[in-house]
């Protein structure tokens, strides 16, 4: 870890290692999209297979605190734990984690560590510590600020003027402003009506900048938890449209799809939920990436 402890950073060191069994099938390529995804969140890993092993080192690069949200403890463990499912249950006891990070706040530190638990789950063990500390913005003079500033406005009106004879910064301007101003996760509405009396679902606050959002899910008393129970809603059901009878199948198979739409219902891109969790517990919280240059205005949980 850095000796400067500079606020609004965070810092990742270790890895995870385990071995892979022989009836894994495209075990790397999950691996590598993983390694991918988690880059997508301002996460930084190596991935090395070899053999019937492998290990997911992490970067030691300082990272702004800003781009993986916060707490970044629970979203470093939300990640981890997607690659844990990467790997059926019996092979989760064989994975072993020495990951640990550490942020940076003013006047302190949070030191997290994210061992793999027995039944396969990543649980962060964190502990705060007081930490003399380096503001991220140098405070300059203000003469020198003013200085910069004008000099600054001037480039940029004269770069602007050249421009406009070529460029719509008109649509550009409203483009960019919507996507740059801090998404409110009261602005984004849910359509969760095909599984209503199933599941409850609500969109965490979101951080100013964040590159994902929490889903937090909920499970209602008539959830089904066990086989017996799936085929009882489904044989309730099998007189419905083939929409209802196929939700039901989606929880059987413990995935439901997660569309998300912009602010003009214009389709942007999908994930695919994992809730296998809820038959165990009562509420889940996953992670959902952001498009990056789209304003999210409408997601829809569907089959």
């Amino acid at each position: 870890m850095t000796t400067a402890k500079i606020e609004g950073t965070l810092m990742l060191d270790g890895l995870i290692e385990g071995r892979l069994s022989s009836d894994l099938l495209d075990i790397e390529d999950k691996l590598t999209k993983w390694v991918a995804f988690s880059r997508s969140l301002g996460l930084g890993f190596n991935l090395d297979v070899s053999g019937s092993s492998f290990s997911v080192l992490a970067k030691s690069a300082v990272i702004q605190t800003s781009r993986v949200g916060s707490p970044p403890e629970n979203v470093i463990a939300q990640t981890l734990q997607q690659l844990m499912d990467i790997f059926p249950q019996g092979d989760r006891q064989e994975i072993f984690s020495t990951l640990r990070s550490v942020e940076i706040r003013k006047g302190e530190e949070i030191q997290a560590l994210y061992p793999v638990g027995l039944d396969g789950t990543i649980r962060p063990q964190t502990r705060h510590q007081t930490a003399k500390t380096i503001s991220s913005d140098p405070i300059l003079p203000t003469r020198q600020q003013l200085l910069l500033g004008g000099l600054g406005l001037l480039g940029a009106f004269v770069f602007i003027a050249l421009l406009s004879f070529f460029v719509d910064f008109r649509g550009i301007l409203h483009q960019v402003v919507e996507t740059s101003r801090p998404l409110d996760s009261a602005e984004i509405s849910i359509d969760a009506h095909r599984y209503q009396s199933l599941i409850s679902v609500e969109i965490m606050p979101l951080a100013p900048v964040s590159q994902y959002m929490i889903l937090r899910l909920r499970r209602t008393e008539v959830y089904p938890t066990t086989e017996q129970e799936v085929e009882q809603l489904w044989n309730a059901r099998k007189n419905e449209d083939l929409a209802s009878r196929l939700t039901i199948e989606s929880l059987a198979q413990g995935y439901i799809r997660c569309e998300l739409y912009d602010t003009q219902n214009n389709f942007l891109k999908f994930h695919m939920l994992r809730v296998k969790e809820l038959l165990s517990s009562e509420t889940i919280d996953i992670a959902v990436p952001l498009p990056e240059k789209s304003r999210v205005g409408m997601l829809l949980l569907t089959y």
